[in-house]
């Protein structure tokens, strides 16, 4: 077919305007990618240094632990207006974009949008549910990320979580508890669906607790269950 010239140069502008479109697309996200990624930063430097006061405060006595008290709660109120800015940003990176997969923004920003709505209250993190399920479902998020978002959601609501991802800690004697789960005995398959390790292992390394199912539906749960009701009175 022979081209009028007239054609050939509204090929060339749509051409140049739609590859002019995707480096403005590449230009933002890199620009995006960046800012995540010091969210992400930020986000997980103040809760280190948050369990290293608490590794820190367990062991004090005297006025050693009456200092790190104060530091302590210093610490939460900067991650709590931390929290909030970083909550700012990415509910505006959202309004604007949607969600950003690993595969436009790189893993560790998009990780950091999930991070920011996971430390979020009950309310961010039941509107935004929705959208990180159907992320889920495309691969542009993890399945263990939506795990770990509905079993906290569950435990806010006073509801028994699936996954066992969520660990309470007695406020009077510092003893950690699986929080409340439903059907103990099938937990790991659970956890193997959505690329979680088994209980065992999460529970050894990030808390140091043992798990059995039978002695956490025998003992442990019923316990955890009147201290809590305790804890609210």
């Amino acid at each position: 077919m022979k081209m009028t010239p007239v054609f050939l140069i509204l090929l060339i502008f749509w051409g140049n305007t739609l590859t002019a479109q995707e480096d403005d697309d590449m230009k933002d996200y890199g620009k995006v990618s960046g800012q995540l990624d010091s969210i992400y930063q930020s986000d997980q430097k103040v809760r280190f240094e948050l369990m290293a006061l608490k590794s820190k405060l367990d062991k004090a006595t005297g006025q050693e632990k009456v200092a790190l008290q104060q530091e302590f709660a210093a610490s939460i109120l900067t991650m709590q207006k931390n929290d909030s800015m970083n909550l700012r940003a990415v509910r505006a990176i959202i309004d604007e974009y949607g969600w950003l997969g690993p595969g436009k923004i790189g893993g560790q920003a998009s990780q950091a949008m999930f991070l920011v709505i996971q430390h979020a209250d009950i309310d961010v993190q039941k509107k935004y549910l929705p959208l990180i399920r159907e992320a889920a479902e495309k691969g542009e998020t993890s399945k263990s990320n939506l795990a770990l978002l509905e079993d906290r959601i569950a435990i806010r609501e006073g509801r028994e979580q699936i996954y066992g991802s969520q660990v309470w800690v007695d406020p009077v004697t510092n003893t950690h508890y699986v929080d409340l789960l439903s059907d103990p005995d099938h937990v790991d398959e659970r956890r193997a669906e959505v690329g979680l390790p088994p209980m065992e292992v999460y529970l050894k390394q990030a808390f140091g607790m043992e798990w059995d199912p039978e002695t956490y539906k025998s003992d442990v749960l019923p316990k955890l269950k009147a201290l809590k009701a305790s804890a609210k009175k």
